[in-house]
C-alpha cells in the first residue's frame, strides 16, 4: 500500500514538474523569509548590546538636584556591586549660530587615562574627526545628524549662561574652540533633551575638559555595575542584574 502510494506521488511529480518545483521554491521562499524575520531582534539586540559594551555604556545613572559629593562617589564605590563610577558634571548655555540663540548641552569630559582599561572612563566617546580637547578653552562637539548648526572644527563657539547667574560661577572660559567631532552611545536619537533655557529644547551637545568645571557639587555619576556585560542588555537577566545593584544603592542614600 505504502509503495504504491510512492509511485502515485512521484507519477504526479513527474507529470507536473514545473507545478512542484515552483510549490517548493515558494515554500523555501517564506521559510527563509520567516527565519529572517524571526533572527533580525535577536541579532540588532545583540548588535546594540556589543555596542554599548565597547563604549562602556553606563548601567545606572545618579542625578541629584543638590548635586554629588565626594563622599557619594565613594560611598558607591565600596558597594561590592560597582565596577565603575564616573562622577562628572553637565549644563546648559547659550550660543549664537547664524543669528539665532541655540541651546548647548555641556558635559565633562576626563582628559587623561582615556584607555580602554580604565573602568571608570564610562560613555566613552568615538573620535570621528580631528582630536580630544587637551586644554582649557577647547572642546569636542556631537556629529550632528544633520547640519543645522554648522558646527566645524576650527570654530570658535561663544556661550553665556541664559540665565541672571554668572557663566564664570560654573566655567572657567566663556568661549570655546572646537577640535574635533565625535559620537557617544549617550545619545542615540536625533532629540537631545528639553531645557530650562531658550526655547525649551537642547539643539546640540558639546564636551569640554572636565577641569573646566569649577562647580563644587558633581552634577550626575554613571555607573556600570560588575556581571551587566556579561548579559545583554534587553533581557531579563540584564535586568535582574540591575535591580540588585539599585536594592544595594538604596540602602546607602536616604
Amino acid at each position: 500500500m505504502k509503495k504504491a502510494l510512492n509511485k502515485d506521488i512521484l507519477r504526479d511529480i513527474l507529470k507536473s514538474k514545473g507545478r512542484y518545483f515552483s510549490i517548493m521554491l515558494i515554500v523555501a521562499l517564506g521559510v527563509a523569509f520567516f527565519s529572517g524575520i524571526k533572527v533580525s531582534p535577536k541579532v540588532m539586540r545583540n548588535t546594540v548590546d556589543n555596542y554599548y559594551d565597547d563604549y562602556n555604556f553606563m548601567d545606572v545613572e545618579v542625578i541629584s538636584t543638590l548635586g554629588l559629593t565626594d563622599d557619594d562617589v565613594d560611598a558607591i564605590k565600596k558597594l561590592d556591586t560597582v565596577e565603575g563610577v564616573f562622577p562628572t558634571y553637565s549644563m546648559d548655555v547659550i550660543t549664537n549660530v547664524k543669528d539665532q540663540d541655540r541651546v548647548l548641552k555641556v558635559h565633562g569630559l576626563p582628559t587623561d587615562n582615556l584607555s580602554d582599561s580604565n573602568k571608570d572612563y564610562i560613555n566613552r566617546v568615538k573620535l570621528i574627526k580631528g582630536r580630544l580637547p587637551k586644554n582649557s578653552g577647547e572642546c569636542v562637539v556631537l556629529k550632528p545628524k544633520y547640519d543645522h548648526l554648522n558646527l566645524k572644527i576650527g570654530k570658535t563657539l561663544k556661550i553665556k549662561s541664559g540665565t541672571e547667574d554668572k557663566l564664570s560661577d560654573d566655567l572657567k572660559k566663556d568661549s570655546y574652540k572646537i577640535v574635533g567631532l565625535v559620537e557617544t552611545p549617550y545619545y542615540l536619537s536625533y532629540e537631545f533633551g528639553n531645557s530650562s533655557i531658550g526655547f525649551g529644547s537642547v539643539d546640540g551637545i558639546m564636551l569640554i575638559p572636565q577641569d573646566d568645571f569649577k562647580t563644587e557639587a558633581y552634577t550626575e555619576m554613571f555607573i556600570t555595575a560588575k556581571g551587566a556585560k556579561e548579559q545583554t542588555s534587553f533581557y531579563q537577566e540584564y535586568k535582574d542584574t540591575g535591580y540588585y545593584f539599585h536594592q544595594r544603592f538604596a540602602g546607602i542614600r536616604p
